[in-house]
């Protein structure tokens, strides 16, 4: 048996299938640009992040009494370092790489080819091409920005020279990172971020400027515990994208499969001959146009059927009088034949009663059908009746035993005559084609639904489970036990169904373990009376 799947699901489904495609491409759109380089991380965040946290390193070696790289480090970067993020500080020029202080020493290869690349180019600044402070004791620039001692001094124009602590903030401005880079190297796989510092230290010996400083990050994520590509706000505003788009997409999925569902439903009660109009969609689209078509059709099919019925409610009518006045004539005919022509009228006669029987059936069957809509419901006993139609089928000769188990407390809404018509029927079928298997058992009980189940049952050896169904249609009967020899004209449990579905219940047939067969009729429990 396949796993039903509700439409609504699978619209979602697709939903969030489209949705995880549509990530998948971002994915690697996202990969074939690392696979170009990270440098583009720099332009956001990331690039401000890491001249924030160079900037505060600078500041640290500009306070008095002046840090040293490593106290200058530890203070910066312990914030960063519980996230995971190592960190170091070297000194680099344009043909050495020389660590200063932190948590790593070992570079690999294109690490330190970056760091000396970067010691190669002047830094621009406001004092020429060499930076603020010009040209170095050398005349070559300084990459750093600032003078030594024996360089020339600060251009302050026509302005006297500021005082020592103004000139210390004047220099504070000044001195702020030079340049950023971001990579990431294999074996092991680590991401990298270096931000150029300057020359922040001063020789022991001489009053100059030491090796301009980098300072250099370093995680075995991509993430960087936030530094290096914080994707979590990422996540966050997808999650609350793929959130509301479904909050989106939910009330437009129920309206929809609402309204399939009422549809199924209807199209289910059609097919269970019960041809009510469908409900009203207040829709413009398709779907309305469907439930506009299904009860167009359900009005026509109802109406339909109904003729057919009256058809052969009159037809059954009109040839019980030819055939009861056939009858008699035969009878009389019986007595006066003789020996030659007795067997004849014999056979004649038998094959008129079938024949009023049958229409008698299809009459009874035709009533059932037509007063569902006309039905006047009332609580019914269940128990007196039951004993009435048992002690009506024996005493008719019928083989076998029946035993009651009907509580006298059980009662049902139901038309009395239909219900009368409706047992008999079922009870008749049991004792016809099972009779002779052992007893004809009838049994009420509550369900909890507020129904009572009648339930006719026999020892018999039941139907094929692919036939269950269709021995309510009018005149089917299967070929394995129900054939016309035993009596049976087909109309008994098509009776059956449409006298219990005009009182408003339902009925169902199932096979009995280890045989047998099951008949249930199920009607609204009614109300006892108080002289019962």
């Amino acid at each position: 048996m396949k796993t039903f799947l509700s439409l609504r699901w699978k619209i979602l489904g697709w939903f969030l299938v489209n949705l995880l495609v549509i990530g998948v491409v971002l994915y690697f759109i996202v990969r074939l640009q690392f696979g170009a380089g990270l440098g583009w991380l720099l332009e956001g965040a990331t690039g401000d992040r890491l001249e924030t946290l160079g900037q505060s390193v600078i500041t640290e070696f500009q306070q008095t009494p002046p840090a040293t790289p490593a106290s200058a480090l530890d203070k910066v970067v312990e914030a960063w370092r519980a996230r995971g993020v190592q960190a170091a500080l070297f000194r680099t020029g344009p043909d050495f790489v020389e660590f200063a202080a932190g948590d790593f020493q070992e570079l690999p290869e294109i690490v330190r080819t970056k760091l000396r690349d970067q010691s190669k180019g002047p830094r621009p600044g406001r004092g020429g091409p060499g930076g603020p402070g010009g040209a170095g004791r050398d005349g070559a620039p300084r990459p750093d920005g600032f003078d030594g001692p024996g360089g020339p001094p600060p251009d302050f124009g026509d302005r006297p020279p500021p005082r020592s602590e103004e000139r210390r903030g004047r220099f504070s401005m000044a001195a702020r990172p030079a340049g950023k880079f971001i990579l990431a190297s294999d074996n092991p796989r680590f991401y990298w971020a270096g931000v150029r510092l300057g020359s922040l230290e001063k020789e022991r010996t001489g009053g100059g400027m030491r090796p301009p400083l980098t300072l250099l990050l370093r995680s075995d994520s991509m993430r960087g515990g936030g530094l290096f590509f914080d994707y979590y706000p990422l996540l966050a505003v997808g999650g609350g994208l793929l959130l509301v788009s479904v909050l989106l997409w939910l009330p437009m999925i129920g309206r929809l499969t609402g309204a399939l569902g009422k549809l199924t439903a209807s199209a289910e009660e059609i097919a269970r001959g019960k041809f009510d109009a469908p409900p009203v969609l207040k829709r413009q689209d398709e779907l309305g146009r469907l439930n506009r078509a299904h009860r167009h059709m359900a009005g026509k099919l109802s109406r339909y059927v109904e003729d057919q019925q009256r058809f052969l409610g009159d037809t059954a009518h009109e040839l019980l009088s030819p055939l009861a006045r056939l009858e008699v004539a035969l009878s009389i005919l019986e007595q006066r034949a003789g020996d030659d022509g007795q067997r004849y009228v014999t056979r004649a006669l038998t094959e008129t009663h079938l024949m009023t029987s049958l229409l008698h059936e299809l009459l009874s069957f035709t009533k059932a059908g037509l007063g569902g809509t006309s039905v006047s419901l009332t609580s019914v006993a269940l128990a007196p009746m039951v004993r009435e139609i048992a002690a009506r089928e024996m005493a008719d000769g019928a083989p076998g035993e029946i035993r009651i188990e009907v509580s006298e407390h059980h009662v049902a809404m139901a038309d009395a005559a239909l219900l009368d018509r409706a047992i008999a029927n079922g009870l008749r079928n049991a004792i016809r084609y099972a009779g002779d298997c052992g007893p004809v058992e009838i049994t009420s009980r509550v369900e909890g639904d507020g129904k009572i189940a009648l339930t006719v049952s026999d020892s018999g050896p039941g139907v094929p489970e692919e036939m269950l169904d269709r021995l309510f249609d009018p005149f089917f009967r299967p070929d394995v036990s129900r054939v016309r020899e035993t009596g049976g004209t087909g109309l008994g449990l098509a009776i059956v169904k449409s006298a219990i579905e005009a009182c408003g219940g339902s009925v169902s047939l199932r096979n009995r373990e280890p045989q047998g067969l099951e008949l249930k009729m199920s009607l609204t429990a009614g109300v006892q009376s108080a002289a019962a």
